[in-house]
């Protein structure tokens, strides 16, 4: 039998990592219940401009998870649109959606708590985070 040298030992390693990495983060389908839309509100909050502070105020979103992988997300009647992937989460019940819109440098991230049917949308930067609940 060979020996195991420490270079085949760390393409194995690299192997397993790949492997499990490639698993845990394959896409998944949600159930159709969870379709729709969802409601709530962004919370003002202060933007700090070096010389001064700007107040950016409350805004109405709406994000609407549709068939075919695709969702709509609108912020005081400025509608983006876009596809969405879904995860399960690690050691909780939550999926994780991420939002991509052509153009956008970074997709938008919400977390879908099924118990509940509601979503978290994680905030950019200073951007609050928001709660949404489904209609």
């Amino acid at each position: 039998m060979r020996k195991l040298t420490k270079i085949n030992f760390f393409f194995v390693l690299l192997f397993w990592i790949g492997i499990s990495f490639s698993q845990s983060q394959q896409p998944i389908r949600i159930k159709t219940k969870f379709l729709g839309q969802y409601k709530g509100s962004i919370p003002a909050y202060t933007v700090n401009l070096g010389d001064r502070n700007q107040e950016v105020k409350e805004a109405a979103i709406q994000f609407e998870v549709g068939k075919n992988d695709t969702a709509t997300e609108t912020i005081d009647n400025v509608e983006k649109e876009g596809e969405v992937k879904y995860f399960k989460i690690e050691k909780s019940d939550d999926i994780l959606i991420v939002f991509s819109v052509e153009g956008y440098a970074f997709p938008i991230r919400y977390r879908l708590n099924p118990k509940n049917s509601t979503l978290k949308r994680e905030g950019f930067g200073i951007q609050p985070e928001v709660l949404l609940k489904k209609n």
